[in-house]
């Protein structure tokens, strides 16, 4: 977890992941995008997640600069709505939300979140408990399950 790189546009929180995915979303999302290092402006962004690493936040207080169409903002929205520590299923998430009614089209919009942690989908796992993809790979998305849990994850 000592490689996540956080991205900040002017309006918000827009990327948490590895330097190769950030490579490709500022490709694929924010091609018209100087990106530029400033950590005084980073820092509230970085303690934050320090703090959530550090086992010690369970929620985040940071404007938010998701993209992407109102379908995935919808299914973003809907998984904030998964309490820390807990975890449920694809079709669950499918289930609760009004607009994402097809379990494939979650793992679509799960798979487009490029605010890991403070948007929850690692916490969305395979309906006989078992983890799948994760854009950042599997053992992060099981290092983050640990950390909210504060335990080993068991697969049921």
């Amino acid at each position: 977890m000592d490689d996540l790189i956080l991205v900040v546009r002017v309006v918000g929180h827009c990327f948490i992941g590895s330097e190769a995915r950030r490579e490709k979303m500022k490709q694929e999302t924010f091609k018209d995008s100087e990106m530029i290092e400033d950590n005084h402006k980073m820092c509230v962004y970085a303690d934050q997640l320090k703090e959530y690493l550090d086992a010690g936040r369970q929620t985040f207080d940071l404007p938010l600069d998701p993209r992407g169409t109102s379908f995935q903002l919808s299914g973003w929205q809907d998984l904030k709505e998964i309490p820390y520590g807990e975890t449920c299923t694809y079709t669950d998430v499918a289930e609760r939300s009004e607009i994402l009614e097809v379990v494939r089209a979650v793992a679509l919009v799960i798979g487009r979140n490029l605010v890991l942690t403070v948007i929850l989908c690692h916490c969305v796992i395979r309906k006989y408990g078992d983890l799948s993809g994760f854009r950042e790979g599997v053992q992060l998305k099981e290092a983050l399950l640990k950390l909210e849990k504060g335990t080993l994850y068991v697969r049921q």
